[in-house]
């Protein structure tokens, strides 16, 4: 059930900074509230360990980021995430950034999509298609170990770093645990 959540969405002050809902046994309709937050308010959001799914990336992703716009620091561990909900919210980075060209105050500096689904082909989607998108450096953090991709992204990511350096700090392990 997620009216709890539109209540308290509906509710929050202008000056609500941070959301931290982790291990809350939220499903991907309980984020369908979220956008219902003031605009620009929230600079971190924890959802780690939450029933997110790709149908609550794609919320988050075209509905609740492009409202906030202040946004640094972007928890998303164990959210059951796979390639679909993974490749949606990469590509809100690239669009919000391209909306806010020269506000560096209204990027994603922290990224973390550790321990969700996310497969071979979505990373090399990603690193041929999304990432020559966004601007140099300007991740800071983005982590991607415990997923299902194999040493085999390497190359794909190597190149795409080498190409644009959209990330000062990646993290990457297989599910063998290779890096």
């Amino acid at each position: 059930d997620h009216r709890p959540l539109e209540n308290f969405a509906a509710n929050c002050g202008p000056g609500f900074q941070s959301l931290r809902l982790q291990n809350c046994d939220i499903y991907h309709r309980g984020f369908l509230s979220f956008p219902m937050l003031n605009e620009n308010t929230i600079t971190n959001i924890n959802l780690n360990c939450n029933y997110l799914g790709d149908e609550g990336a794609k919320i988050l992703a075209e509905s609740f980021f492009p409202c906030q716009m202040n946004i640094r620091y972007v928890r998303l561990k164990e959210c059951y995430i796979r390639n679909d909900g993974f490749l949606g919210l990469m590509e809100a980075l690239v669009v919000s950034r391209s909306r806010n060209k020269n506000k560096v105050k209204h990027n994603i500096v922290y990224y973390d999509l550790s321990c969700n689904v996310i497969t071979d082909p979505a990373m090399i989607t990603f690193a041929k298609e999304i990432a020559p998108r966004i601007p140099e450096y300007s991740l800071d953090y983005l982590n991607l170990i415990g997923n299902w991709f194999t040493a085999n992204i390497g190359n794909s990511m190597g190149n795409a770093l080498t190409a644009n350096a959209f990330c000062r700090h990646l993290k990457l392990e297989d599910t063998c645990g290779s890096t």
